[in-house]
């Protein structure tokens, strides 16, 4: 983990190698689908938490393009199963 200060806050990043957020992106989005109906409120706290590493990940972390095509890849697997 390592964290870079913006404005005063800490802000916390992982920097997982490319294949670790191909996993971590596919296995989220499977998770999110088994609890959608169950409890919206994990479902959508999910989805931030995505967002959130997708921007860090842009922002911060080395490999952006490998890693961001990596996260693709995992949204495209997930979705043709």
């Amino acid at each position: 983990m390592s964290d870079k200060k913006i404005l005063g806050k800490k802000i916390v990043y992982t920097n997982h190698n490319y294949l670790r957020r191909y996993y971590i992106t596919r296995n989220r989005l499977y998770t999110i689908k088994k609890y959608f109906f169950i409890d919206i409120n994990f479902t959508i706290s999910k989805l931030n938490a995505l967002l959130i590493d997708w921007i860090k990940i842009i922002l911060f972390e080395n490999d952006k393009k490998l890693k961001s095509k990596m996260i693709i890849l995992g949204i495209y697997h997930f979705i043709i199963g």
